[in-house]
Formats: C-alpha cells, sequence, structure tokens
C-alpha cells in the first residue's frame, strides 16, 4: 500500500488473509520515528502519530489491543517476530529500513516470516522495500548511508511507485525510462490501492 487503508476494499482484503479468528491475532507493527525525528525533523508531528493511527484501525477490525506491539528501528534489541501473524511496516525512508534490517538480521526474518503462514503489510516504503530493486528513479527518498546493493526483498518481477499521482509528470517520466531500460514491470499505486502478493502472482486491489 502506498497509505493505510483507507478503504474499505484495502480493509476486506486484508481481513480475507487471515486464517485464524480475528481476536487472535497478534501484530508487530514495525516503524522509523526516531529515525524520521533525527533526519526529517519537519515530518516528524507526522510520522508520531502513524502507530496510533494503525493501532486504531486494527483495534477497530477487531485487534485486541494487547496483542498490537510496536518497535522502532533505532531499538537496540531486534525482535522476534516468529510470535506474530501480521507484521506491518510503516512508511519512512526505504534505504534506512535496508540498512537496519540487513544489520539487525530482519531481512532474513522477514523472509522466512512471509514464507511462513505471515501476513506481512507495508505502507509507502514498507511496500517499497518489497520491490526486486530500490531504484532511485522510483523513490523520493535519499540513500543517505552509501548502500551500493540496493536488492529488495523481490517478492516478485516488479517494481513498486507508491503515491502515484499521474499528473506529475516527474515520476510518470521516471518510471517509464526505468521500465523500457530494464524491461521491468512497474506497479503505481495511489493512496486508495495496495497490490496483494501471493505465491509469485500479484493482483491489484483498488476501491
Amino acid at each position: 500500500m502506498s497509505s493505510t487503508y483507507t478503504n474499505d476494499k484495502l480493509k476486506n482484503t486484508f481481513l480475507s488473509l487471515l486464517t485464524k479468528p480475528i481476536h487472535e491475532n497478534r501484530v508487530l507493527i514495525i516503524h522509523q520515528t526516531i529515525y524520521i525525528k533525527q533526519t526529517y525533523p519537519e515530518y516528524y508531528e507526522y510520522a508520531y502519530t502513524m502507530v496510533p493511527r494503525d493501532t486504531k484501525i486494527y483495534t477497530e477490525l477487531g485487534i485486541l489491543p494487547q496483542n498490537i506491539q510496536s518497535y522502532d528501528t533505532e531499538s537496540s534489541e531486534k525482535p522476534d517476530i516468529t510470535g506474530y501473524d501480521i507484521l506491518h511496516v510503516e512508511g519512512g525512508n526505504v534505504y534506512y529500513y535496508l540498512k537496519m534490517f540487513r544489520e539487525n538480521g530482519l531481512m532474513k526474518d522477514i523472509w522466512e516470516f512471509m514464507e511462513g503462514d505471515g501476513v506481512y503489510v507495508g505502507l509507502s516504503a514498507g511496500s517499497t522495500i518489497m520491490s526486486r530493486v530500490i531504484d532511485e528513479n522510483l523513490t523520493s527518498d535519499e540513500n543517505f548511508f552509501g548502500l551500493t546493493d540496493l536488492s529488495g526483498f523481490g517478492v516478485n518481477d516488479f517494481n513498486l511507485l507508491v503515491h502515484w499521482d499521474s499528473k506529475d509528470e516527474k515520476y510518470l517520466n521516471s518510471m517509464l525510462r526505468y521500465s523500457w531500460e530494464t524491461g521491468k514491470k512497474v506497479i503505481c499505486l495511489t493512496d486508495q490501492q495496495a497490490v496483494l502478493v501471493t505465491d509469485n502472482d500479484f493482483k491489484l486491489i483498488s476501491p
């Protein structure tokens, strides 16, 4: 997803993926609020609201408040995600997620989580990192970390362009150029859409 659960179609699609009664599910929300406060102070006020906002949405869907936990990537301890049913990764800087997930071992853990029965929900950067490659032409995020290996999770043979606005000529031209030069698919998501990936297949979810 580009944004959060902005319509009933996205909420119902999420609910259809659960393999147990809604109240039995446990959610871990991963975020980078501290990093955003340090690096993008102008966005901190908004970033600070993301976890409470999505916690509220999950409780309204029927998940028990005590079954929802959050983890800031600046924390010194890596979370054990094996006890969770839903992994929810908020927006932020996708390169920062790439760096931190590699350093703390979450890259491997998230792969194993997705290969099992876990449901992965990514918003904005949390979705972009699922791409085959994080391409600078498809994101406005800055690679402050000098990363040269920009391989994402590559859950399918496409890249994502989030917060899509067809009127934005800059990203329209970047997307077309990238797709033409690489021969790769690019899925453009508005803030009302999501892409559902299951068993190497994908489906665009729109209201």
